[in-house]
């Protein structure tokens, strides 16, 4: 009986560090979430990319601290499913080919594969922002 209490309790302590890990994307790099987004460097970068790009610090923290981590826990992964097909740590997305006019008309930048790069990413979300708002992130805003 006391074999199965103590594994019992080894079991409930391996799970509840598990729980309490950090979510980990597919490439092994730890993931933001709102808890964390903060602390988080991946979160920082971006919240400082938005201010080099003349967003307020408001702005920036939303998009940094709020959309970002829901979006992609901060960090750039691949992602084309049923809906998504892009780098986009902020949800931009390249799935249709209008979507892809779009994102080329007002940024000039191929959101499927450019926003891998950081300053590309966030200025195309800042150029959307301008352009409408927080429309299109509505949803996770």
């Amino acid at each position: 009986m006391t074999t199965v209490r103590a594994f019992v309790a080894v079991a409930a302590f391996a799970v509840a560090a598990v729980m309490s890990a950090a979510p980990v994307s597919a490439n092994g790099t730890d993931l933001a979430t709102r808890q964390t987004a903060r602390s988080h460097d991946g979160c920082q970068a971006i919240y400082d990319a938005f201010i080099h790009w003349g967003a307020t610090p408001a702005v920036a923290e939303r998009f940094a601290f709020t959309i970002a981590p829901r979006e992609s826990g901060c960090r750039p992964q691949y992602v084309r499913n049923r809906t998504d097909w892009s780098y986009s740590r902020l949800g931009l997305n390249g799935l249709t080919p209008g979507l892809r006019r779009g994102w080329l008309r007002l940024c000039g930048s191929d959101v499927r594969s450019d926003t891998a790069d950081l300053m590309t990413d966030v200025g195309c979300a800042m150029a959307a922002y301008k352009a409408m708002g927080w429309r299109p992130w509505r949803a996770t805003a």
